[in-house]
């Protein structure tokens, strides 16, 4: 609806999404607090080939590098291995830059862009918002894309009791023999997730870590331990170490009032990777398609009803990973038993949603696959 005024809390990926698709049907302000978009940097950046295509054309200008399969590897087993080969491709893009990019063209479409005003407070009876220093402002919606610490959903009511993963990561320069990202498993890696390994070009690669509690110190020591004697890539130099926290809970309330919440901050992150783009791409879909309609509360039942599909999914993976540490006692041991099970490759038809394509597996496989989740 053209003359909709919407208030969009945060510059990171899923609040300049929004205001960039948004635009044209509403009038959008958007609040950051921070004075740099893109900033701090936290996130991997991999993403399928069709949250690429909904980020827009000049998205493909930000991909450094392009992957068709994932290495899965086990401390406990150390020379063994298991493949996950993808249909379609899965890019890694430079996220930053991707932000600063969606910054100017949402500046471009007509939206007002606010850095460094930090929005302290909402009105949920009022559909306002008060940025630090006392300026209040009145919208028809606002889109609460904070970030994963949540404080104003959590405050509002739309979000209760939330759980977390720490991850760090370093972007290292190297002598880099790798041509495809490796995932590894092991207790003494990660009780609770898993590390990675990511090429970004035969210069500089990302590794990463996920757990309840990571330092610097273990990062460099898995670090030095798995890219040097295991993947015999040489010569490190750290050059950048950034991170931020993983939601870990199920989906909150995804509307409140004339609220909506978008990515981290309504925990739509999936349970696991730990990646949260995609959910972003499918929220500001709905979002986009719901703003059609012609006053706010028609809007926010829309928008709920577009959005429950990618709810239903998320709490399914959710079960599905529940159910995982409930037989196995945690994610690594899983997986030590599928690399076990002497399975060479598993095709992934769908990456966003986990799905296998059973074509791929002969009936052998696919009988220890079942047997090892079932029995």
């Amino acid at each position: 609806m053209i003359g909709m005024r919407v208030g969009i809390i945060g510059g990171g990926i899923g609040g300049l999404l929004s205001g960039v698709k948004i635009l044209g049907s509403v009038d959008a302000d958007l609040y950051e607090e921070h004075v740099l978009v893109g900033y701090p940097k936290h996130c991997t950046g991999l993403i399928s080939d069709e949250v690429l295509s909904h980020l827009g054309c000049g998205a493909k200008n930000y991909v450094l590098n392009a992957f068709r399969e994932y290495t899965l590897i086990h401390s406990s087993r150390p020379n063994k291995e298991l493949e996950l080969k993808f249909r379609n491709t899965i890019y890694l893009v430079d996220r930053p830059s991707l932000e600063r990019y969606l910054s100017d063209e949402f500046q471009c479409r007509g939206g007002m862009l606010h850095l460094g005003l930090k929005v302290t407070s909402i009105d949920l009876s009022e559909t306002s918002l008060a940025v630090k220093g006392g300026l209040t402002k009145k919208y028809d919606v606002i889109i609460i894309a904070e970030g994963a610490r949540a404080t104003l959903t959590r405050a509002s009511g739309m979000c209760g009791g939330r759980t977390y993963l720490v991850g760090l990561q370093a972007l290292i320069r190297c002598r880099n023999v790798l041509e495809s990202p490796y995932v590894i498993f092991g207790n003494d890696v990660s009780k609770e997730f898993f590390g990675w390994v990511v090429p970004v070009n035969e210069r500089r690669l990302i590794f990463g870590l996920a757990d309840r509690y990571v330092s610097y110190v273990r990062l460099n020591h898995l670090m030095k331990t798995y890219l040097t004697r295991m993947l015999e890539v040489n010569d490190l130099v750290v050059e950048e170490v950034f991170g931020g926290l993983i939601p870990t809970s199920t989906p909150c309330k995804q509307t409140l009032k004339n609220f909506v919440g978008i990515g981290d901050a309504v925990s739509v992150v999936k349970p696991l990777s730990g990646g949260g783009i995609y959910s972003i791409s499918r929220q500001v879909r709905a979002l986009e398609e719901s703003l059609k309609a012609n006053t706010p509360d028609n809007v926010l039942k829309k928008y709920r009803s577009k959005s429950s599909g990618l709810i239903k999914t998320l709490n399914v993976q959710h079960m599905l990973r529940k159910y995982i540490i409930r037989k196995f006692h945690s994610l690594s041991n899983f997986i030590m038993k599928l690399i076990d099970l002497e399975v060479d490759e598993v095709h992934i038809l769908d990456y966003d949603r986990y799905l296998i394509n059973p074509l791929n597996l002969n009936i052998k496989d696919a009988l220890k696959i079942l047997s090892t989740l079932l029995i």
